[in-house]
């Protein structure tokens, strides 16, 4: 792994209510071990001009299997998911290592004292065991229990409880968000996984006021879902507001993913809002239409109109769904002629169905998806959040941008 030397330094020596858990602890190493081979056995500090202080580490050895193995005492410091491990058993000698609490378990080692105490076992998905020791069985019960503690999945498990406290306080009754629902049920989104297509929303002809001033279109998007932790409507997606516009076209786009439990039959709804106000987020809702998502991936464009909110009914305006779906067919050998002919077929398909907002630019969007190729970003990183952008251009076709932000399981 990467990390920057200096700042684990400064982590693990700020001061002790910083820390979840320290104290002393028997470190079992050996020459082709988990650590590095110590420096000397020996250690003097000078406390004053004609002072001089030595202290020796307190070591055991032992010899398993014909390999020597030393269990020195060093001071530990335990925060979140890094076990801090210093040169000595002096609090205040340096930092020497760290180690990271992820994919793991906290093993006992018999109830008996050996010979250098109390014995525990950090056991590691990849195959490392790293051997440690306590002075006495209270110390041990109490080091396993912390060190069990703080991986990341505890942590963000304490995360969801304590929401849900505090929503359980204020008595909110808040419309269910996915992302809150991946957190609920501990799914997160693949980040290889191909999605089912991606949508690029605009609108047109949307409600002025009494005024006649245009509207701060945004449209959020629901989705309809099967998870028992969630019943009706699920927050899915939104698209940024554009101010002053009865015609927006939004840059942000929407992606549908199986992995959030959709299919061909899930209902879309999207509902068209006047942002009155950015920073509260004071909107009123103009107007929204439903389509099933099977509707949206066989029509490559589709112009819907919104309906009111009002018992009357009527039209506010209209939204138009753009769909890119993802290239997953086998490129099949074809001969020159007959690729040149599809292609201007394509061409004259295109210009059939082109869209007005784009005359000056290709006729409309891409219908391929991009696909980022496959990514080992998961194994250092988790909890990804994931947005896709659509930028016209007069270079041939449309910008697309993806943009993924994801939590280090390393800090």
């Amino acid at each position: 792994m990467r990390f920057n030397k200096q700042e684990l330094i400064t982590l693990a020596t700020q001061p002790s209510n910083k820390f979840d858990k320290e104290g002393p602890l028997y470190v079992t190493e050996k020459q082709e071990g988990f650590f590095r081979k110590t420096e000397g056995e020996e250690t003097s500090s000078n406390k004053g001009p004609n002072a001089k202080t030595h202290h020796k580490r307190k070591q055991s050895l032992s010899c398993i299997g014909g390999t020597q193995k030393v269990s020195l005492e060093k001071w530990c410091r335990l925060r979140g998911n890094l076990l801090f491990y210093f040169k000595t058993s002096d609090q205040f000698s340096e930092p020497q290592g760290c180690i990271v609490l992820e994919k793991y378990r906290c093993v006992k080692q018999g109830d008996l004292k050996e010979y250098d105490g109390y014995v525990f076992y950090l056991e590691f998905e990849d195959g490392l065991r790293q051997r440690f020791a306590t002075n006495t069985e209270q110390e041990r019960l109490e080091w396993m229990q912390a060190i069990g503690l703080a991986g990341y999945d505890v942590k963000r498990a304490q995360l969801k409880y304590l929401r849900e406290q505090i929503d359980k306080k204020r008595g909110m009754i808040h419309d269910v968000d996915v992302d809150m629902l991946r957190l609920q049920t501990g799914k997160e989104i693949e980040l290889n996984e191909v999605p089912i297509c991606e949508s690029a929303i605009s609108c047109d002809n949307l409600l002025c006021d009494g005024n006649g001033k245009p509207p701060n279109p945004s449209v959020v998007v629901q989705v309809t879902s099967n998870n028992r932790a969630a019943s009706g409507w699920v927050k899915y997606g939104r698209t940024e507001v554009i101010e002053r516009s009865s015609n927006p076209q939004f840059i942000c786009t929407i992606t549908f993913r199986t992995g959030d439990g959709l299919n061909a039959k899930s209902q879309i709804r999207f509902t068209a809002y006047d942002v009155r106000e950015k920073v509260t987020q004071t909107a009123v809702p103009i107007g929204w239409a439903e389509v099933a998502l099977g509707v949206i991936t066989d029509t490559s464009r589709l112009r819907i109109p919104l309906r009111t909110q009002s018992p009357c009914g009527g039209n506010a305006g209209f939204i138009t769904i753009a769909t890119c779906a993802p290239d997953l067919e086998k490129k099949t050998s074809r001969s020159p002629a007959k690729a040149g002919l599809d292609q201007q077929q394509q061409h004259q398909h295109q210009q059939a169905i082109g869209h007005r907002r784009s005359q000056s630019l290709p006729p409309k969007l891409g219908v391929k998806l991009f696909i980022p190729p496959p990514s080992k970003l998961a194994l250092v990183f988790t909890n990804p959040n994931i947005h896709t952008y659509r930028l016209h251009s007069g270079l041939g076709g449309d910008i697309s941008v993806q943009e993924i932000m994801l939590e280090s399981q390393l800090c």
